[in-house]
């Protein structure tokens, strides 16, 4: 909430219109996954997922596997381009298809591209995969916003009329229902559980390359 303290804090207060209660049988270890995961909901249904079309997921953290989780469920097609080896063994091991980047080919013939790594260096990843009018969904900013110089051609978002859309979050109810549900594998996910006194250390551990999802646990 904008102009108010964090949650990695012993106290904070939030607006009661900003809180959802919980079901008793989801743990919280998974509901710390809903906003991820209202995002990559939310995602699903921006585009045509449903038939054939190809899809491709950029990224190596949290959002991507979720999404690539998420719209897996509505097309076989869907596959997770990533660098990091945890993450495409992750996505063997739930069934779904994935390959690493460095072996990726740029023909320029996916319908859309998920680009959830936040990054120039995505965004133009994505205009060399995307086939002519397809769709890139931008689902960051975090590292691409008030880049001064665009590290690609963005002529090709002219040539080819490649349509780009911005994706935000979604609804956290219907997040928390799939996760209540175990509609999607998360525990898979975390990384790293620390205490509340190692947060400070835990924001450096989440910054590194084989760190997915590090946990705070806060006393009980």
């Amino acid at each position: 909430v904008m102009g108010r303290d964090g949650c990695l804090a012993d106290g904070f207060t939030l607006p009661l219109r900003n809180l959802i209660a919980l079901p008793d049988d989801l743990d919280d270890e998974r509901a710390t996954f809903a906003a991820a995961l209202s995002e990559a909901i939310h995602a699903s249904q921006q585009v045509h997922l449903e038939g054939k079309p190809y899809i491709t997921i950029l990224g190596e953290g949290t959002l991507a596997l979720l999404c690539a989780q998420v719209m897996n469920k509505l097309n076989a097609s869907v596959r997770l381009v990533s660098r990091n080896e945890f993450n495409l063994a992750l996505c063997d091991k739930w069934q779904v298809r994935h390959r690493h980047l460095d072996e990726v080919g740029r023909r320029e013939d996916q319908d859309v591209v998920v680009d959830c790594t936040g990054s120039a260096e995505g965004l133009g990843t994505a205009l060399r995969l995307v086939r002519p009018r397809g769709t890139i969904l931008l689902k960051s900013i975090a590292s691409f916003s008030g880049t001064p110089d665009a590290p690609f051609d963005t002529s090709a978002i002219v040539m080819k009329e490649v349509r780009i859309q911005g994706s935000r979050a979604g609804g956290i109810s219907e997040a928390i229902e799939m996760l209540r549900r175990e509609q999607v594998e998360v525990a898979s996910l975390i990384t790293r559980k620390v205490d509340l006194d190692e947060a400070e250390r835990a924001m450096l551990w989440a910054g590194e390359p084989d760190q997915v999802k590090v946990l705070v646990r806060t006393a009980a």
